[in-house]
């Protein structure tokens, strides 16, 4: 009795000091599971038999947990890269797999083949109201292996759920769309045959003309013809807050601070980064007086909800620069671009690298990113003004978006 009133008595007094033990930790949000991970391997409810560190074998029925992509407002696919042995299907020539989320169908697909399978099919909304959803995977067949004693179904490698962006599915119907977006920008320069823009621009992008490019003693890693026209849309438009992601030596926020400081009547530059790379130019007067730098991602919700409070009712142009990849670029659009006010503009930079293509294999980039941001309800409130390519070469072809 003695011992259990002392511990009582130390828990008091921790209590009273703050001390009542580590919070809570948030769990660890799995989308994609590699299903011969050790560190996965909660996540796997039932099913999964013997494997190595890449794949397992199941049995008829199988089951994983996973957690939704975070991207709101988008349909969620499931997607399982497995294979198909030859002892399933060597009697009746076909397998079908049923997919179930939370008990909701999903999707229901017959194979021939045993070979590798990449499955995508979307998952109803009803199916991901309890998270993490139970995704259940039922063939209607399975074989005895003799040498494991063991009943066996497919061979897995990983199972995910993604944002349709982030499927296979979507990149091999998106590649080709890039492509076509530059060549609606080539139509307009009926002088110039497309294949000649082309190469224009890739000779400017591989001397490297933008690698050569300094302001005011700080790089700045952009192509001066589009400098130029930015400073015509920072003069036209008259922005009280300019909104960079991807600050990187700061060379491109000094820049626009000059401009905004050439019109006489302030404004403020705020520059988003993971990295803070920008100390030369942190010193300059412009950047004192004009810039502010966040550092972290441009997608993260705590930065977002800095910015949207600061450029509440103000007039605000937008300029994306940061990590080129698709899905980053259009969670940045579907963030950023509702701050554009009517008649400025979000400009999205580097859309050469996926459109003309200067990098031969990036096929969905920047460029993928804008038109699947129009074609998702984005050209209700922009257009892409093609007056803004007036020198022929930009690096942002399509990309200089006007707020209606």
């Amino acid at each position: 009795m003695r011992l259990a009133r002392l511990a009582w008595m130390l828990c008091v007094v921790m209590a009273l000091l703050g001390c009542r033990g580590r919070a809570p930790q948030p769990q660890r949000r799995v989308t994609t599971l590699q299903v011969g991970a050790p560190s996965d391997a909660k996540r796997l409810l039932r099913g999964f038999t013997a494997g190595n560190a890449a794949l397992r074998w199941t049995n008829r029925v199988f089951a994983v947990a996973l957690d939704r992509p975070e991207i709101a407002g988008t349909p969620t696919f499931l997607e399982m890269d497995f294979s198909i042995p030859q002892e399933l299907i060597k009697d009746t020539g076909s397998v079908t797999l049923t997919v179930r989320a939370n008990g909701v169908e999903a999707c229901r697909q017959s194979y021939q083949e045993a070979t590798r399978y990449l499955l995508s099919c979307q998952v109803p909304e009803k199916g991901l109201e309890k998270l993490p959803a139970e995704i259940e995977v039922e063939a209607d067949r399975s074989y005895r292996d003799a040498g494991a004693r063991e009943d066996r179904a497919l061979l897995v490698l990983s199972m995910a759920l993604k944002e349709y962006e982030a499927t296979a599915e979507f990149e091999k119907t998106q590649a080709a769309k890039p492509r076509e977006a530059f060549a609606r920008v080539a139509e307009r320069w009926k002088g110039l045959p497309p294949d000649q823009l082309r190469e224009m621009t890739g000779l400017f992008y591989r001397a490297p003309v933008y690698m050569n490019t300094w302001y005011q003693g700080v790089q700045i890693a952009k192509a001066p013809l589009d400098l130029w026209i930015m400073q015509q849309i920072i003069h036209e438009s008259k922005p009280d807050f300019i909104i960079e992601t991807g600050t990187w030596q700061g060379g491109s926020a000094l820049y626009f601070a000059s401009v905004l400081h050439s019109l006489g009547r302030g404004g403020r530059v705020l520059t988003v980064d993971i990295v803070n790379r920008h100390r030369p130019a942190e010193t300059h007067s412009l950047w004192k007086q004009y810039v502010d730098f966040f550092l972290g991602s441009s997608t993260d919700q705590e930065i977002v909800k800095t910015i949207r409070e600061r450029v509440k009712n103000q007039r605000v142009l937008v300029t994306l620069d940061s990590d080129h990849s698709l899905l980053h670029v259009l969670k940045e659009l579907k963030l950023y671009g509702p701050l554009v006010s009517k008649g400025s503009y979000l400009i999205v930079e580097d859309t050469h690298m996926d459109g003309v293509p200067t990098l031969a294999d990036y096929t969905t980039g920047p460029l993928a990113a804008v038109e699947r941001f129009l074609e998702t309800g984005g050209n209700k409130a922009f257009d892409v003004d093609y007056s803004r390519e007036m020198f022929m070469v930009s690096f942002n072809p399509g990309g200089w978006l006007r707020r209606k």
